[in-house]
C-alpha cells in the first residue's frame, strides 16, 4: 500500500534531516510551509533546501500556497473540537476545491514516488500536518511521521473528526473519563 510521510525540521542539521529522509526512501520532499524560510535555521530557506536536497537525490516541491497555514478562522466555525483558532482556520481550509486538488494529487502521485510534507514543527500533534495527514488518512492513504532514522510511527486521525460527505470537520468533544479523582474519594 502506498503510503506517504510527514517530517518536521525543528532545530536539526541538514545532514541529520536528511539522514531521516533517506532512511525512509523519501524521494521527494513536499514543503508545506506557508512561509519557506527560517532566520533560525538558514539550511532549511527555500533555495537552501533545494540545493541541499538535491545534492542528496531527494527532489524538492514547494505546496505551501495552497497547504500552508498561516490562515484566518471565520467568525463561527463548525470545528468546536479545535481550541487554537489557526487549527481552525485549517480546517475550514480544507474544505476548499484547491485544497482537495491538491491531495488528490499527492495521492496520485505516491502511488509512483515516496513523498514526505514537512514543516517546521518537530511534532505534528502541535502542526497543520496532523490535519493534512487526516485528509489523506480518510481518503486511504497510510500515513507515518518520520520522527528519527527508525521511527516512523502511524498517523492517527484527530479524535474530534468526523466525515459529512467528502468535509472533514472537527466537532466531537471526547470525554476522558466518567469520574474524576475527587469522585474516587
Amino acid at each position: 500500500m502506498p503510503e506517504i510521510f510527514t517530517i518536521g525540521h525543528s532545530n536539526l542539521a541538514f545532514e541529520a534531516f536528511a539522514a531521516r529522509l533517506a532512511a525512509h526512501g523519501v524521494e521527494v520532499l513536499a514543503d508545506v510551509r506557508a512561509a519557506p524560510f527560517s532566520r533560525r535555521y538558514p539550511q532549511f530557506n527555500r533555495e537552501a533546501l533545494d540545493a541541499g536536497l538535491k545534492a542528496v537525490g531527494i527532489r524538492y516541491r514547494w505546496l505551501g500556497e495552497v497547504l500552508g497555514g498561516l490562515r484566518s478562522p471565520q467568525a463561527h466555525t463548525p470545528h468546536s473540537a479545535l481550541a487554537e483558532p489557526a487549527f481552525q482556520a485549517y480546517a475550514e481550509h480544507m474544505a476548499t476545491p484547491a485544497f482537495r486538488d491538491l491531495i488528490g494529487r499527492l495521492i496520485e502521485g505516491a502511488q509512483r514516488l515516496r513523498i514526505a510534507l514537512m514543516c517546521a514543527e518537530a511534532d505534528p500533534a502541535h502542526c497543520h500536518r496532523q490535519f493534512i495527514a487526516d485528509a489523506l488518512s480518510v481518503q486511504g492513504m497510510a500515513v507515518r511521521h518520520i520522527r528519527d532514522t527508525d521511527t516512523a510511527p502511524a498517523h492517527c486521525c484527530h479524535a474530534g473528526l468526523r466525515q459529512a460527505g467528502d468535509v472533514l470537520i472537527y466537532d466531537r468533544h471526547c470525554q476522558s473519563g466518567l469520574f474524576t479523582p475527587e469522585d474516587a474519594g
